[in-house]
């Protein structure tokens, strides 16, 4: 009878341990930007994907955003073939090959300085350098988007 209880005594223990152990895992939360005026998580940026967004995607972008990406500090880089000219998409008017440098906000540029710019290839984003001129301190970062 004594070894009855004793075993029923370490089953309910070991029960009570292996339960609190797993009540404390947390649930992975998804990936997101860390700055607030961003729709998607990493790769995504502003709702673009390199190498499936279009120029076309871009361009709705820059337009929906001019409070945060101003006009005025937009260029356009397009490049020259001495046997077709410019890569330009007859239909849409678009460039197929180049891309687009911009600052976003306010910024006080040196000249030289390096801006943002979202290049694309055949139509499509090739490659996206976003700079955000802005200071998100680490802990900030971690205590919003990485919380357990």
């Amino acid at each position: 009878m004594r070894y009855w209880l004793f075993a029923l005594l370490l089953l309910s223990l070991t029960t009570g341990v292996v339960w609190s152990q797993s009540d404390t895992t947390s649930i992975p939360q998804p990936l997101q930007s860390i700055f607030d005026y961003d729709i998607c998580a990493p790769p995504c940026w502003m709702g673009l994907i390199s190498g499936e967004s279009t120029v076309e995607d871009v361009e709705q972008m820059l337009h929906a955003n001019e409070d945060l990406i101003p006009p005025e500090t937009l260029s356009v880089a397009n490049v020259w073939s001495d046997s077709e000219g410019y890569a330009i998409n007859p239909e849409t008017g678009n460039l197929q090959i180049g891309g687009y440098y911009f600052d976003l906000g306010e910024v006080e540029r040196t000249p030289g300085q390096v801006t943002s710019r979202i290049s694309f290839d055949e139509g499509y984003i090739d490659d996206m350098l976003i700079l955000a001129h802005e200071t998100i301190p680490l802990a900030d970062g971690i205590a919003e988007h990485w919380q357990s």
